[in-house]
């Protein structure tokens, strides 16, 4: 049933994400501190928050009737 779905994200994931991340200049300084034995340099001073579920749906159902679209949220089983 999600054959051809899965096909397609892995494609999509293969040929675009990946390689827009490799020529990315966050993977460049981390290759390159790899390479001269450096630490990974820093991504951020603060921990990024997410944000609870309550807030995930509250920005959903705003964008919603905003007429934009966004992902919906999975309930957990």
């Amino acid at each position: 049933m999600f054959t051809k779905a899965q096909s397609q994200i892995f494609k999509l994931m293969k040929m675009d994400s990946y390689r827009r991340f490799v020529r990315s200049p966050l993977y460049q300084r981390c290759s390159v501190a790899s390479v001269e034995g450096k630490h990974l340099p820093s991504l951020s001073s603060e921990p990024v928050r997410m944000g609870s579920r309550e807030d995930v749906v509250t920005r959903n159902n705003a964008s919603i009737k905003n007429g934009r679209s966004s992902p919906r949220v999975l309930e957990h089983a």
